[in-house]
């Protein structure tokens, strides 16, 4: 509330400011107020340009404390101090109006139900028209505005927020204003008639110029400088804020130190690709400067030159941030979102950089909520949990609450799945059960793992391993489905009952922030030892045995340490840790047997004398053994770090018997060179987390790759067999959550008939992939695809279930079957998609695999 000051005073408003008293008189003051007696000349004056003079002169007569007479102050002076009053007491009408408005539009992004492409519409509404009361409020605050132009381009940014909610909803055939609250409606007319008065009042634009070098007042003598500054590269980094394998500051562990302090020779914070700089993305940067920012200093980020394929949102709680680049064509930051080519996409939430206003204020649990997939299960579990109820402090905060939720009530859930083991009925329930425990445990693990604060965590970290803590608990509930056993057991087991997938997917969507590739000293992670290169690089195996001592030898003539791969497992078990490989020499044989590396058991690496001589086999199935298929696999890894080289992989139940794996691969960071995988349905399980296969060849039928990993299949050579049904699908990818970073690359490869179906292949329809879950993904790109594949190329999984929410593609493949002309017509498929498109699903866009697979020396293409 402004006050009245003496005559000496040196305070003085411009002239200007006359115009915003029309917003707050003409809009709320109203024409029924007796008056008392004749207003003032200089009142009357003022008034007649208004809309409606003579409201705007009740308005002054009512509220008489705010009326500065002339004895008071000078007349220039006299008008802005009335306007000013004016305006105070008015922004309680006008704001709470559009606080309405914003809650009332958030009440509907909440509750929507429609498509994805409306739902991401109204969640922009909720957070436009709270930025809009954001621009009101600081209409009101003297540090904001300062002159008339403040207060012309605040009204006009509110009404400009809204009538983009307006538009987005209309891209996303939400209709027009029929849908809008009614309190919108009312914001936006009066925020109109309002701008409409102050041109009329006063058209100025602003005050005058007073700098020199052509920039506008509100620019400082400092940054002047720093715009005409020489080029950033003749000012090194010498003390970056954090090594380069530190975490980034936007994810759930700890942040970095603060950067050094801004000199004339020195940026805040440097952003490099090659891993120079404080950070390798710009988003990364963006997020650490929200959290250092004091709203009043300026922090630089320089962008050192390359092309950085992300989008970057500068969101209010990164204030004053500078770019600075390496010029035009060198610095480059680029995005390929649109409204027609990605799913669910508005015009507003395409821009490859933008800033805005979307975060609430900080400790409004609802609006945090609000951003989230699941809103109603976070409020609750927010305000019903003590720990987890104060306010919230910002994003990382946010986020860390978050996934300690879902990590508390996970543990919960594994707890009372074990009570249930002395209930359940039969064999098949009990093998389902322990499933369960097996995947609960491993999820929480995972969850544990994010917030250890003595755990390399990078962003893609987190969203890789919360991805898989997902992936778990629905594999938990799909083993149930298939034991038969889903109507008695889920509703006590199911996950659903303890919100648990809600609350992961809830922090997925939190966490999804742009890829950045963890950069580690000489090209790889700190868990890859030297050793690896050695043996992956080596010559024909065995070699590599003379090369470097293996920890272990299998041999089925005794001539080894063990005769079988099972127990070799379990002594290397006792040794393996997270810094160097153990080696398992695997020789020449056919070994059939079931192996599990553990959860426990990392950098385990087999090596093997060939595809064809070193072969390990196995014959469980859903059909004939009575397990599932989770745990039907011939070998399965599930430590991190695991290696494979020269093996072949079999499952001989054959596809009477349906789902039957050779190989489930749940180990990040895995890699499989020169190996095959044999079966038929079901094959290769590429369960979870990150994983390579480089010239590998894969047989099967029916969904023969499978799961919801980060995989990429480079120079491979997938064989399709004759299926007793006469239909093939290659690919059944299971992402279940649009966050999840997960989803099947098949990169430079061939698809082929195999020998028992080249014959007949007229008589067999074979697909690329069909989709197991809602959200499935799959690209086939620069690969040769032979005859056999149907016109078509995909097939349904279900009726309509999940074509416009997929996400399949392909580019620039070859051969017979490569013609997208008789593709389908499917919502979510990209018969022709582009460069930029593609490079999201190479070695390094997918998996990040251009800072850890140098480690291993298995050659690899990097991007197309």
């Amino acid at each position: 509330m402004f006050t009245k000051l003496s005559s000496s005073s040196t305070m003085a408003y411009p002239s200007p400011l006359i115009l915003a008293v029309v917003l707050f008189v003409a809009l709320f003051v109203s024409s029924a107020f007796s008056r008392h007696a004749p207003p003032p000349p200089d009142i009357t004056s003022l008034c007649a340009q208004t809309p409606d003079p003579e409201t705007c002169e009740n308005s002054f007569i009512q509220n008489s404390k705010y009326y500065f007479s002339s004895s008071d102050h000078l007349t220039n002076q006299k008008l802005n101090l009335n306007v000013l009053g004016l305006i105070s007491i008015r922004l309680d009408l006008l704001v709470p109006t559009a606080s309405r408005a914003a809650d009332d539009t958030l009440n509907i992004a909440s509750n929507v139900k429609p498509s994805h492409r409306a739902k991401t519409a109204w969640n922009d509404c909720a957070k436009l028209t709270k930025a809009c009361v954001r621009d009101l409020l600081d209409i009101g605050d003297p540090r904001a505005t300062r002159c008339a132009a403040d207060v012309e381009a605040r009204l006009s940014a509110a009404r400009t927020r809204l009538d983009t909610c307006h538009d987005g909803l209309k891209e996303a055939g939400q209709g027009g204003d029929s849908l809008l609250p009614s309190t919108i409606n009312i914001v936006i007319t009066l925020i109109s008639q309002a701008l409409a008065s102050i041109v009329k009042v006063h058209p100025i634009i602003g005050p005058t110029n007073r700098h020199k070098g052509s920039f506008p007042t509100w620019v400082s003598p400092r940054d002047r400088k720093l715009l005409q500054a020489p080029a950033p590269p003749t000012s090194p980094v010498t003390t970056p804020p954090t090594t380069p394998s530190a975490p980034p500051p936007n994810t759930l562990t700890p942040p970095p130190p603060p950067p050094p302090p801004l000199t004339p020779t020195t940026n805040n914070i440097v952003v490099a690709k090659d891993g120079t700089g404080h950070f390798t993305t710009i988003g990364e940067a963006v997020a650490y400067a929200s959290l250092v920012s004091n709203g009043l200093s300026r922090i630089v980020i320089y962008i050192k030159g390359g092309e950085y394929v992300e989008n970057v949102e500068i969101t209010r709680d990164a204030m004053n941030i500078m770019f600075v680049g390496d010029g035009i064509g060198n610095t480059i930051i680029t995005g390929s979102r649109s409204v027609g080519g990605t799913p669910g996409m508005t015009t507003f939430q395409s821009a490859t950089v933008g800033f805005s206003r979307q975060h609430p204020p900080k400790s409004d649990i609802k609006s945090w909520c609000a951003e989230t997939p699941h809103p109603k299960t976070c409020e609750y579990f927010f305000t019903h949990s003590p720990k987890y109820s104060s306010p919230i402090k910002g994003k990382p905060d946010f986020l860390k609450k978050s996934l300690l939720i879902a990590l508390e009530r996970a543990v919960r859930a594994a707890a009372d799945t074990y009570r249930l083991g002395s209930k359940l009925k039969n064999p098949r329930e009990k093998a389902a059960w322990y499933d369960c425990l097996e995947l609960y445990d491993i999820a929480i693990q995972n969850m544990n793992e994010i917030v250890n604060p003595h755990t390399k965590c990078s962003d893609k970290d987190a969203q890789t391993w919360l991805s898989t803590a997902l992936t778990n608990i629905e594999t938990c509930k799909q083993g149930f489905t298939e034991v038969g056993e889903a109507d008695y057991m889920l509703p006590t087991l199911s996950s659903d009952s303890y919100n648990v997938s809600s609350l992961i997917s809830n922090t997925l969507a939190v966490n999804n922030v742009p890829f950045s590739e963890p950069i580690y000293q000489g090209g790889f992670p700190n868990w890859v030892s030297p050793g690896d290169r050695k043996l992956l690089q080596a010559g024909a195996v065995p070699s590599p045995v003379v090369i470097i001592r293996p920890n272990f030898v299998v041999a089925k003539d005794g001539s080894g340490n063990f005769t079988t791969v099972g127990a070799a497992v379990a002594a290397a078990s006792k040794i393996a840790n997270n810094v160097t490989r153990t080696v398992i020499y695997i020789k020449a044989g056919t070994y059939s047997e079931s192996v599990e590396i553990g959860k426990k058991v990392r950098n385990i690496m087999f090596v093997g004398d060939g595809i064809g001589k070193t072969i390990i086999t196995g014959s469980k199935s859903v059909a004939g053994s009575g397990t599932t298929t989770f745990r039907s696999a011939t070998v399965a890894a599930v430590g991190p770090g695991f290696i494979a080289r020269g093996i072949t992989f079999r499952n001989t139940a054959g596809p009477q018997n349906h789902q039957a794996v050779a190989f489930r691969s749940d180990s990040d960071y895995s890699v499989f060179y020169q190996c095959s995988f044999e079966g038929y349905q079901d094959t290769l399980y590429a369960h979870s987390n990150r994983q390579f296969y480089r010239d590998c060849n894969i047989y099967g039928t029916v969904d023969y790759i499978f799961g919801n990993a980060a995989v990429v299949f480079q120079n491979c050579t997938l064989y399709s067999r004759n299926p007793p049904n006469k239909i093939n699908t290659i690919t059944a990818q299971g992402r279940i959550d649009k966050n999840q970073n997960t989803g099947i690359s098949i990169h430079n490869s061939r698809i082929l008939a195999a020998p028992d179906l080249a014959p007949v292949q007229g008589s067999v329809k074979t697909y690329l992939g069909r989709p197991w879950k809602q959200y499935s993904r799959t690209v086939v790109m620069k690969s040769y695809m032979g005859s056999l594949i149907d016109p078509a190329g995909w097939l349904p999984w279900n009726g309509d279930f999940a074509l416009s929410t997929l996400y399949y593609g392909e580019y620039a493949n070859t051969g017979p079957g490569s013609a997208t002309g008789g593709r389908v017509k499917w919502g979510g498929y990209r018969p022709t998609m582009t460069p930029a498109e593609a490079s999201k699903f190479t070695v390094t866009g997918l998996i990040g695999g251009s800072s850890w697979l140098p480690g291993t020396n298995v050659t690899f293409n990097s991007d197309l």
